[in-house]
């Protein structure tokens, strides 16, 4: 049973064509949609007695809940939560190989999956290189609306997020030397 992001549905909503033109049976996939909080869908789901494994993708605070939730059947879990998914590049990678992974690793799905790139350690022998070429490839980013079929970034899911994202540029302003986008 997949209970997907409330706001965040529509990508999910592929799989059970996916699995059906695929030749599963059915009735083996299953979509629920709702909201996750306490009394709703995703709540109910984790609390069922008949669901013996949880697998979720997300906020920690919300991992913490659904945890809790889980623990008195001691019901598998895996968790993948708040991820900080750094990329490692060293002196002997293929410098544009790097650069095109890393900029699909923080800008695609407009970075809002829990395993966006949001850290890049770069060996010093390639450091200024790599930020040279990055912030060039960047700034070729194309934001736009959705709906465009050039546009590589668009609006993001949720104003709270749009507000953390960018409390997150004005701490990147203040903490390391901005390159790229930020208001340059």
């Amino acid at each position: 049973v997949l209970k997907p992001a409330e706001f965040t549905p529509l990508s999910a909503s592929l799989w059970p064509g996916i699995f059906e033109e695929a030749g599963l049976p059915t009735g083996v996939f299953n979509m629920v949609n709702g909201f996750g909080e306490e009394g709703f869908a995703g709540d109910s789901l984790v609390k069922h007695p008949d669901v013996p494994l949880i697998s979720f993708t997300g906020e920690s605070k919300t991992g913490q809940t659904i945890f809790a939730n889980a623990a008195p059947w001691l019901k598998g879990l895996s968790m993948e939560l708040g991820g900080k998914s750094p990329a490692v590049v060293f002196a002997d990678a293929d410098l544009d190989a790097a650069v095109n992974a890393t900029i699909f690793g923080v800008f695609s799905l407009n970075g809002e999956r829990c395993t966006a790139g949001s850290r890049i350690l770069v060996e010093d022998k390639i450091y200024d290189e790599f930020v040279e070429r990055y912030a060039a490839q960047a700034k070729r980013v194309k934001v736009g609306l959705p709906s465009d079929p050039s546009t590589e970034v668009a609006a993001l899911v949720h104003p709270e997020h749009y507000e953390k994202v960018m409390s997150y540029v004005e701490i990147g302003k203040s903490e390391a030397r901005l390159v790229a986008g930020g208001g340059l």
